[in-house]
Protein backbone atom coordinates (compact mmCIF):
# COMPACT_ATOMS: atom_id res chain seq x y z
CA UNK A 1 0.00 0.00 0.00
CA UNK A 2 1.37 3.59 -0.75
CA UNK A 3 1.69 6.12 1.85
CA UNK A 4 -0.76 8.47 2.61
CA UNK A 5 2.17 10.80 2.67
CA UNK A 6 4.84 11.96 0.61
CA UNK A 7 7.29 10.32 2.75
CA UNK A 8 6.99 6.18 3.84
CA UNK A 9 5.55 6.55 7.21
CA UNK A 10 4.63 2.79 8.16
CA UNK A 11 2.47 3.63 10.83
CA UNK A 12 -0.04 5.29 8.49
CA UNK A 13 0.16 2.18 6.62
CA UNK A 14 -0.76 -0.16 9.30
CA UNK A 15 -3.65 2.53 10.49
CA UNK A 16 -4.60 2.21 6.56
CA UNK A 17 -5.04 5.97 6.62
CA UNK A 18 -6.22 7.01 2.71
CA UNK A 19 -5.64 10.62 1.81
CA UNK A 20 -8.79 12.14 0.36
CA UNK A 21 -7.98 15.66 -0.06
CA UNK A 22 -5.14 17.99 0.35
CA UNK A 23 -4.77 21.62 0.01
CA UNK A 24 -2.62 24.34 1.47
CA UNK A 25 -3.27 24.67 5.25
CA UNK A 26 -6.64 21.50 4.70
CA UNK A 27 -6.71 18.33 4.30
CA UNK A 28 -8.96 15.11 4.69
CA UNK A 29 -7.76 11.71 5.45
CA UNK A 30 -9.89 8.47 5.90
CA UNK A 31 -9.67 5.35 8.22
CA UNK A 32 -11.52 2.24 8.47
CA UNK A 33 -11.30 1.07 11.74
CA UNK A 34 -10.83 -2.97 11.68
CA UNK A 35 -10.82 -5.28 13.97
CA UNK A 36 -6.84 -5.16 15.05
CA UNK A 37 -7.69 -1.15 15.69
CA UNK A 38 -10.11 -2.03 17.98
CA UNK A 39 -10.37 -2.00 21.61
CA UNK A 40 -12.04 -4.87 24.10
CA UNK A 41 -15.31 -3.04 24.04
CA UNK A 42 -15.45 -3.38 19.78
CA UNK A 43 -15.07 0.57 18.90
CA UNK A 44 -11.73 2.19 17.54
CA UNK A 45 -9.04 2.18 20.36
CA UNK A 46 -8.18 5.81 21.58
CA UNK A 47 -4.66 5.32 19.87
CA UNK A 48 -6.00 4.84 17.17
CA UNK A 49 -8.16 8.21 17.17
CA UNK A 50 -5.78 10.48 18.61
CA UNK A 51 -2.85 9.22 15.84
CA UNK A 52 -5.32 9.56 12.97
CA UNK A 53 -6.04 13.51 14.12
CA UNK A 54 -2.41 13.95 14.67
CA UNK A 55 -1.50 12.56 11.61
CA UNK A 56 -4.26 15.31 9.61
CA UNK A 57 -3.29 18.10 11.85
CA UNK A 58 0.79 17.23 10.52
CA UNK A 59 -0.39 16.36 6.87
CA UNK A 60 -2.63 19.84 7.26
CA UNK A 61 0.58 22.05 8.87
CA UNK A 62 2.95 20.76 6.16
CA UNK A 63 1.26 21.38 3.55
CA UNK A 64 1.21 25.82 4.60
CA UNK A 65 5.01 25.17 2.78
CA UNK A 66 6.18 23.47 0.26
CA UNK A 67 9.69 23.28 1.25
CA UNK A 68 8.28 21.23 4.39
CA UNK A 69 9.92 18.13 4.76
CA UNK A 70 8.35 16.82 7.75
CA UNK A 71 6.14 17.97 10.74
CA UNK A 72 6.32 16.70 13.96
CA UNK A 73 3.32 17.04 16.97
CA UNK A 74 4.50 19.62 20.13
CA UNK A 75 1.56 19.19 21.22
CA UNK A 76 -1.98 17.79 21.05
CA UNK A 77 -5.06 17.33 23.08
CA UNK A 78 -8.24 15.62 21.74
CA UNK A 79 -11.57 15.44 23.61
CA UNK A 80 -13.75 11.78 22.45
CA UNK A 81 -16.99 12.65 21.84
CA UNK A 82 -18.72 9.12 21.10
CA UNK A 83 -17.54 6.06 19.51
CA UNK A 84 -15.75 5.31 16.33
CA UNK A 85 -16.43 2.77 14.39
CA UNK A 86 -16.67 1.76 10.52
CA UNK A 87 -15.65 4.29 7.74
CA UNK A 88 -14.78 7.46 9.40
CA UNK A 89 -13.09 11.22 7.55
CA UNK A 90 -10.92 12.91 9.88
CA UNK A 91 -10.56 16.80 8.72
CA UNK A 92 -7.26 19.06 9.93
CA UNK A 93 -7.35 22.84 9.76
CA UNK A 94 -3.78 24.97 9.82
CA UNK A 95 -5.82 28.00 11.89
CA UNK A 96 -2.76 30.16 12.73
CA UNK A 97 1.22 29.78 11.02
CA UNK A 98 4.36 31.34 12.86
CA UNK A 99 7.83 30.76 11.34
CA UNK A 100 7.91 26.79 12.41
CA UNK A 101 5.22 26.69 14.60
CA UNK A 102 1.53 25.98 13.55
CA UNK A 103 -1.33 25.79 15.69
CA UNK A 104 -4.20 23.52 13.51
CA UNK A 105 -7.41 22.10 14.59
CA UNK A 106 -9.42 19.41 12.77
CA UNK A 107 -12.54 16.53 13.80
CA UNK A 108 -13.61 13.18 13.07
CA UNK A 109 -17.15 12.64 11.79
CA UNK A 110 -18.77 9.36 10.42
CA UNK A 111 -20.88 8.41 7.29
CA UNK A 112 -23.69 10.66 8.99
CA UNK A 113 -21.69 13.99 9.65
CA UNK A 114 -21.87 13.01 13.17
CA UNK A 115 -18.41 14.98 15.14
CA UNK A 116 -16.81 11.85 16.66
CA UNK A 117 -13.95 13.85 18.52
CA UNK A 118 -12.31 16.78 17.98
CA UNK A 119 -8.12 17.47 18.20
CA UNK A 120 -6.60 20.77 18.89
CA UNK A 121 -2.38 20.63 18.56
CA UNK A 122 0.86 22.53 18.18
CA UNK A 123 2.79 21.32 14.96
CA UNK A 124 6.48 22.26 14.07
CA UNK A 125 7.01 22.14 10.52
CA UNK A 126 10.87 21.32 9.39
CA UNK A 127 11.90 22.63 6.16
CA UNK A 128 14.44 21.28 3.78
CA UNK A 129 17.54 22.09 3.12
CA UNK A 130 20.70 20.93 1.28
CA UNK A 131 22.32 18.02 2.57
CA UNK A 132 24.86 15.38 1.73
CA UNK A 133 23.90 11.57 0.58
CA UNK A 134 26.10 9.23 -1.50
CA UNK A 135 27.99 12.29 -2.67
CA UNK A 136 24.72 13.83 -4.42
CA UNK A 137 22.54 16.68 -2.84
CA UNK A 138 19.49 15.81 -1.82
CA UNK A 139 16.61 18.20 -1.96
CA UNK A 140 13.38 18.27 -0.63
CA UNK A 141 11.07 18.11 -3.86
CA UNK A 142 10.67 14.99 -5.82
CA UNK A 143 10.87 16.00 -9.40
CA UNK A 144 14.69 16.96 -8.23
CA UNK A 145 15.61 13.05 -7.10
CA UNK A 146 13.41 11.90 -9.82
CA UNK A 147 15.57 13.94 -12.30
CA UNK A 148 18.90 12.95 -10.85
CA UNK A 149 18.01 9.20 -9.80
CA UNK A 150 18.28 9.13 -6.69
CA UNK A 151 16.30 6.22 -4.98
CA UNK A 152 13.04 7.85 -2.87
CA UNK A 153 13.94 5.27 0.00
CA UNK A 154 17.60 6.43 0.53
CA UNK A 155 15.47 10.42 0.88
CA UNK A 156 13.09 8.66 3.01
CA UNK A 157 15.77 7.16 5.62
CA UNK A 158 17.55 10.50 5.39
CA UNK A 159 15.30 12.85 6.20
CA UNK A 160 13.92 10.36 8.91
CA UNK A 161 17.22 10.75 9.84
CA UNK A 162 17.14 14.13 10.63
CA UNK A 163 13.34 14.21 12.28
CA UNK A 164 14.85 11.85 14.68
CA UNK A 165 18.30 14.05 14.96
CA UNK A 166 16.09 16.84 15.79
CA UNK A 167 13.85 14.65 18.36
CA UNK A 168 16.88 13.97 20.27
CA UNK A 169 18.43 17.39 20.18
CA UNK A 170 14.76 18.45 21.86
CA UNK A 171 15.74 16.27 24.53
CA UNK A 172 18.48 17.16 26.00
Amino acid sequence: MASVFDLKIPYAELLGLRRLTEAPGNCTVSMDVRPELMNSWGVAHGGAVMSLLDMTLGMSAKSLDDTAIAATTVELKVNFLATVTGEVVAEGHARRAGRSLVFAEGEIRNGSGEVLAKATGTVQTILGRKRRFDSNAIRSDSSYHQRNGVEREAINMEIQGSAADLMKKAML
